[in-house]
């Protein structure tokens, strides 16, 4: 049988209690959000370079080799 003192049940307490203050004060934080303006983009491609930039550094090289030895 376990015996729990006043000190012990107080002290398990306050640990939940700032627990759960710090858990519901960080769960409140609204995310900062951007205004964001739309350009006109009348008969313009937009092109999206999905690729990272380890692969695009090395294809760049090698087209850069290429046209060394030409």
């Amino acid at each position: 049988m376990y015996v729990i003192h006043l000190k012990n049940i107080y002290f398990i307490l306050s640990i939940v209690f700032i627990v759960s203050i710090v858990s519901l004060s960080t769960s409140q934080k609204k995310p900062e959000s951007v205004a964001t303006v739309a350009l006109p983009v009348n008969n313009k491609v937009i092109i999206l370079d999905a690729r990272t930039w380890w692969r695009r550094w090395s294809e760049e090289r090698v087209i850069l080799e290429c046209q060394k030895q030409i």
